[in-house]
């Protein structure tokens, strides 16, 4: 996003190429009120993961492979007694799949 590597807690990795990059920082594109990012392919889904579930990301247009996926991840991790989503990525992620 942006340029910007993250861990899947959306969390910034300190690396040499993130050190040359000349913009917003992920904290700084946190305060921006409605961040859009369009992505796609099954090979997106974890950084799309950990972008929705740490808020990097408002608004999603992605495709339906990377959707499904995304919506395979989030029902994996609410099983996982290890890693529970968030009540906000929970409630999104209902609202992706079409339910109240």
């Amino acid at each position: 996003m942006s340029a910007r590597f993250y861990d899947r807690d959306g969390q910034d990795i300190d690396h040499e190429l993130s050190r040359r990059i000349v913009g917003l920082d992920l904290d700084q594109i946190r305060t921006i009120p409605i961040r859009v990012v369009a992505a796609g392919g099954l090979e997106k889904v974890d950084a799309l993961f950990a972008a929705v579930s740490s808020g990097l990301i408002s608004v999603l247009v992605t495709d339906t492979k990377a959707a499904q996926g995304l919506l395979a991840r989030s029902r994996a991790e609410s099983r996982s007694p290890s890693r529970k989503p968030t009540a906000k990525v929970a409630a999104k992620t209902r609202l992706a799949a079409g339910a109240p």
